[in-house]
């Protein structure tokens, strides 16, 4: 489990933007899970989208340092468009909640505090009050519409932490008072919105 911050630190110094460093740790445990609790295992194509957190996972890490910085752990945790949730287990020290489309084996789906729901984002027993919200590539790419709708249900979250579009972080913007992109000088991608931006009404 990487929770202290010295170990995401280290793990953020290690990432170089393409191969990951927590998937070697956790792919046993994972594939266990996918034994245990599916007939089938992975269906075709599901293992592309398995490796996809490689491509987000320092996003999880800046997430996660931010959140021990700001001593937010007690903070439950919404992760929107979470695949596999291959990512709590950066987050087992906390209330983490992952929302998927798809219905998916989660990893760590028997530990008291990780749950998953198998909807889609908003979900209308879904309440954001007074927690943290977290969507790395997974919104923002729908019609206008939609976007008006998950932006409403995301301003009533204690903090966003998104990664999307640079159209939709600007609308995010308009919903809170204050917004940092986490790492400004410190970006090694420059798609999309070129980092996590991180918003909430509260001073940050």
């Amino acid at each position: 489990m990487i929770c202290k911050l010295q170990d995401l630190e280290q793990a953020i110094l290690n990432y170089n933007g393409t191969m990951s460093v927590l998937f070697p740790l956790i792919k046993d445990k994972f594939m266990e899970e996918i034994m245990t609790n599916s007939k089938s295992g992975l269906h075709d194509g599901e293992e592309n989208f398995m490796h996809e957190f490689c491509c987000f996972e320092d996003e999880y890490y800046s997430i996660k340092k931010d959140i021990i910085l700001n001593h937010l752990t007690t903070i439950p945790v919404i992760d929107i468009g979470c695949q596999f949730g291959l990512q709590s287990e950066i987050f087992l020290d906390m209330e983490y909640t992952g929302i998927e489309a798809m219905e998916k084996v989660f990893l760590n789906n028997s530990c008291d505090n990780i749950n998953y729901i198998s909807d889609i984002f908003p979900n209308k027993e879904m309440d954001l009050s007074g927690k943290i919200a977290m969507a790395i590539m997974s919104l923002g790419y729908f019609d206008y519409a939609e976007d008006l709708e998950t932006i409403q249900e995301l301003s009533k979250a204690e903090i966003v932490y998104c990664t999307s579009t640079p159209e939709f972080i600007a609308k995010l913007k308009n919903k809170f008072k204050f917004c940092k992109l986490l790492n400004p000088t410190n970006v090694k991608k420059t798609r999309i919105s070129s980092g996590v931006w991180k918003f909430s009404n509260h001073e940050i």
